[in-house]
């Protein structure tokens, strides 16, 4: 598919320039100490959580950036190019309430989530399975990311996004 071109390059630019100001001057608070200690030795200023991004410092990070790169399936078939003149389609994400003909609009379950990654591995115009298209509602927080991302890789061969817990979630154990 060829890629659609929705701004100029002039609005590109002044995006970009208004993204450095609110780095540089507003700043972004980070509530992980280990990040903060990375952030300040990479060359950022730390105030408390509040961290501020000079302007040479993005850019250097982003020309270390590859101008593209493939996110790898268990089939190789369905390996997805990122960038360049590469457009990939993905599932919505983050959706709190399903609707089906049965019962209407109500919270999603794992069984939904389930049944939207088939779908997403049926579909020859999705190439990534979302990390969370549907909130599986019946299954506890703190472990719904695991089951999420095992149906991923049960159900798909796709490239799928997950998502963590963080350090407090690093000692649970998901049960399957």
């Amino acid at each position: 598919m060829q890629p659609y071109e929705f701004l100029t390059k002039q609005q590109v630019a002044q995006i970009h320039d208004a993204t450095m100001q609110i780095l540089q001057e507003v700043g972004i608070d980070f509530r992980y100490p280990p990040a903060l200690e990375i952030l300040k030795k990479g060359g950022a200023k730390v105030d408390g959580e509040r961290v501020f991004f000079p302007a040479k410092l993005v850019e250097a990070q982003i020309k270390k950036a590859p101008a593209e790169f493939t996110l790898y399936a268990r089939n190789s078939e369905c390996d997805v190019v990122i960038g360049g003149r590469h457009m990939a389609f993905i599932p919505g994400y983050g959706a709190p309430f399903v609707t089906d003909l049965d019962n209407g609009r109500r919270e999603g379950t794992l069984l939904d989530f389930e049944n939207f990654v088939k779908l997403t591995q049926a579909s020859p115009y999705q190439d990534i399975c979302s990390g969370m298209v549907i909130e599986p509602n019946d299954v506890p927080h703190e472990i719904r990311h695991a089951k999420m991302i095992y149906a991923a890789m049960k159900y798909s061969e796709k490239p799928f996004m997950g998502s963590a817990m963080g350090a407090r979630g690093r000692d649970r154990v998901a049960v399957f």
